[in-house]
C-alpha cells in the first residue's frame, strides 16, 4: 500500500471557544464522486469508509499545514486534533498551536485564503471495488486502512493516485481488441507469374 492524498472544497472554519482559536471543517465527504484523477477515473467514498481507522488503537492522526510535516497544527494523541465520521463524511475540530505557523494559519483561514482541506490514508486492494461506466471507470473505496494525516490546505485538489491504482483503473479504460483473422494468402495465375519471371530475365539480360 501507498501513501494517496484527496481534498475537498468544503471551506475551512473559524470559530474561538474560551478564547481559543478552532478550525472545523471535513476533509472528506461519503457518496461524492471526485474530480478525474490520474488513469482517468473518479472516486467515490462508501459511507463508514473511515470507521475502522479511527477505531483503530495505532491510528494517531496529525493536522498539517498543506501536508507539510514541518507545519503541524494538531495531533489526535494531544488531544490538539479531535476527528469523527458522520454521514456526511470525515469532520476534523483543530486547536492550532501558538506558533508562527498556527498564527499563520488561522489568519490566513480568516481572510479566506486556504480554501479547503485534504487527507492522506491507504487503501488494501481487498477493500476497493472497480466498475466501468459510460463516461468512464468508476472507483469505490469500502474502507480505508490507515489514516495519516489531515491538512488545511491552499489548493484541495489532491489528485495524487498510486501507480498501482492509476493501472487498475486505466485496465477498465482499454476495450479488448477483437482478434484479426490471418489474411489470405496471395493467389497468382500461372500465366501472371510466367509474365513477371520473363520482364525480369530481360531486365537482367
Amino acid at each position: 500500500m501507498e501513501l494517496e492524498r484527496r481534498g475537498v472544497t468544503v471551506p475551512v472554519e473559524y470559530r474561538e471557544e474560551d478564547g481559543q482559536p478552532r478550525l472545523t471543517g471535513y476533509a472528506a465527504l461519503y457518496e461524492s464522486e471526485s474530480v478525474v484523477l490520474p488513469g482517468g477515473f473518479r472516486e467515490v467514498l462508501r459511507r463508514g469508509a473511515f470507521d475502522s481507522a479511527l477505531a483503530a488503537p495505532e491510528t494517531d492522526v496529525v493536522a498539517l499545514l498543506n501536508h507539510d510535516t514541518n507545519m503541524i497544527l494538531g495531533r489526535q494523541s494531544a488531544g490538539t486534533l479531535r476527528l469523527a465520521a458522520d454521514d456526511r463524511g470525515l469532520r476534523y475540530d483543530i486547536t492550532p498551536p501558538d506558533t508562527q505557523v498556527g498564527r499563520d494559519t488561522v489568519a490566513l483561514v480568516r481572510r479566506g485564503d486556504l480554501s479547503g482541506a485534504s487527507f492522506a490514508f491507504t487503501v488494501r486492494a481487498e477493500d476497493e471495488e472497480y466498475e466501468r461506466t459510460a463516461d468512464g471507470p468508476r472507483r469505490y473505496i469500502n474502507r480505508v486502512s490507515g489514516l495519516y494525516d489531515v491538512s488545511v490546505v491552499l489548493t484541495p485538489a489532491y489528485p495524487e493516485t498510486t501507480a498501482a491504482v492509476r493501472q487498475r483503473a486505466a485496465e477498465l479504460l482499454v476495450e479488448p481488441i477483437a482478434e484479426q483473422a490471418e489474411p489470405a494468402p496471395l493467389r497468382v495465375s500461372p500465366l501472371a507469374r510466367a509474365e513477371h519471371t520473363a520482364r525480369w530475365l530481360r531486365r537482367v539480360s
